[in-house]
């Protein structure tokens, strides 16, 4: 169940983003151009192309580091949350047991009280 809460919220981050994504297809205009390219791209430059392409793998690098790190602290999130799960529950437990002795000392008073003298309230 744990395992679902990155995916789920992957999910959801995705849908947003998607909704409220702006449209990329613009309509075409009268000029003979209908997209507006990139003069990197239209002068024939290598130089640049390779620049350009050096940053894009550079981002990619940095956003593959980006979302690595991220689902390591899902992950470690997660199994904080577990652990903390756990703990909660042994606490529950451990408070209802004692809960439970305290009635069953409670009842044992009484019975005492009641043999010793049972003409009077204990």
């Amino acid at each position: 169940m744990a395992s679902a809460f990155p995916c789920l919220l992957t999910l959801l981050v995705t849908f947003v983003f998607l909704c409220s994504a702006q449209s990329v297809c613009k309509p075409p205009s009268d000029e003979k151009c209908v997209c507006n390219c990139n003069p990197v791209t239209t002068c024939k430059n290598d130089d640049a192309l390779n620049t350009e392409l050096k940053q894009l793998k550079t981002t990619m690098g940095q956003l593959m580091q980006t979302m690595s790190d991220w689902r390591n602290e899902t992950a470690s999130l997660v199994v904080s949350m577990e652990q903390l799960l756990q703990e909660k529950n042994k606490t529950q437990q451990l408070q209802s047991e004692s809960d439970a002795r305290g009635r069953r000392i409670q009842e044992l008073e009484q019975r005492n009280c009641t043999k010793q003298s049972p003409s009077t309230s204990c």
